[in-house]
């Protein structure tokens, strides 16, 4: 679907509708700053950017091409910078280790930051305002292809990623949230579907840790 919901934050409610993406499509990576919302790639292999401003409500517009097509790639942001890691490309339909990045108050294609430390597609993302952090994927090939490698980048810097830790299991399509101090990584599928949550401390290296379980077994949550 096209569809974009949006609610207001401090109050409770249902969603409610605010504009259109510029083509139905699934996968895609979304990030955004205080006031733009970007959404990046997607399933039908696409390389669209668009974006909106969060202010106002209405259609996304163009903001430019990610470097590759990419479906199910993940998007972290900083105030200034969105940047899309991983994901599959369809020449040949694995996945890819490509980061790419936009500057977010400008319009313009995405340009290469660097390269994860695997190849894999979906997984976690979450950053504070220095390091994003990712954990998990697959490689979308093999019957063993599931990760349970944490990358982490710095945001204000290009290069490639590096090893921060690893996950208490290899998983795919878990989901990443954070705020200055943790990143977490929470749910996903090992095949088995997960309830899991997991953290880990955004400023040092090292493996994840328990933080407690979600109140059901997802994958794919955003």
């Amino acid at each position: 679907v096209n569809t974009m919901d949006y609610i207001a934050i401090p109050s409770e409610g249902n969603a409610i509708d605010f504009g259109n993406l510029s083509s139905s499509r699934n996968a895609t990576g979304a990030c955004g700053s205080s006031t733009r919302g970007l959404w990046g790639g997607g399933q039908p292999y696409v390389n669209i950017i668009d974006y909106v401003e969060i202010m106002t409500l209405g259609d996304a517009l163009d903001f430019g091409d990610l470097d590759t097509k990419a479906s199910f790639p993940t998007a972290v942001s900083s105030s200034t910078r969105g940047i899309w890691v991983g994901g599959a490309n369809p020449s040949p339909a694995v996945a890819q280790d490509e980061i790419q990045f936009v500057i977010i108050s400008s319009k313009g294609n995405a340009v290469p930051f660097g390269s994860l430390t695997q190849s894999r597609r979906v997984p976690a993302g979450s950053a504070n305002n220095v390091r994003g952090v990712f954990g998990g994927g697959d490689d979308g090939v093999g019957a063993d292809r599931n990760r349970d490698t944490i990358d982490y980048i710095i945001l204000a810097s290009e290069g490639n990623a590096v090893d921060f830790g690893a996950l208490s299991s290899a998983r795919m399509n878990n989901a990443g949230a954070a705020n200055q101090t943790r990143a977490t990584f929470c749910g996903g599928q090992t095949p088995t579907l997960l309830n899991s949550i997991e953290f880990v401390q955004i400023a040092s290296t090292g493996n994840a840790n328990d933080f407690g379980d979600l109140t059901e077994i997802t994958r794919a949550a955003g």
